[in-house]
């Protein structure tokens, strides 16, 4: 991934978490910044402010979460919206994969029009 995450700074030290399928988090990126988990590859972690003010971090942890983040080129104003859409299995490893749904609008950081509703992509909550 060619994305400098360490050109940005922010965060709010608490965690979004996806334990459910269709678990999401819809609003506004205020900050970005990388972590080194133990001296692995640096993920980012953005700040992400919903449309209730809540900020909380979204750590790009898994796989596919980081590519697409990073394929967006995702920036401080930018809105975004991620959904936990299935699991997929991989050979080889206890535990599946967590797939998730992500869309992004560059710069438009208007609030969303309704609430995050199940079997809704990302997509549709932007």
């Amino acid at each position: 991934m060619g994305f400098d995450w360490s050109a940005h700074k922010g965060g709010s030290g608490d965690n979004w978490t996806f334990d459910t399928i269709g678990d999401s988090v819809v609003g506004t990126v205020t900050g970005i910044r990388g972590y080194s988990f133990d001296g692995a590859k640096e993920t980012p972690i953005l700040a992400v402010q919903t449309d209730e003010g809540v900020v909380k971090d979204l750590i790009c942890s898994w796989v596919n979460l980081r590519r697409q983040v990073a394929d967006a080129d995702v920036q401080a104003g930018d809105r975004i919206a991620v959904t936990y859409a299935r699991d997929e299995k991989l050979q080889g490893r206890p535990q599946p994969m967590k797939v998730f749904d992500v869309a992004v609008k560059k710069g438009a950081a208007a609030p969303a029009a309704a609430p995050v509703a199940s079997g809704v992509s990302a997509a549709d909550l932007l």
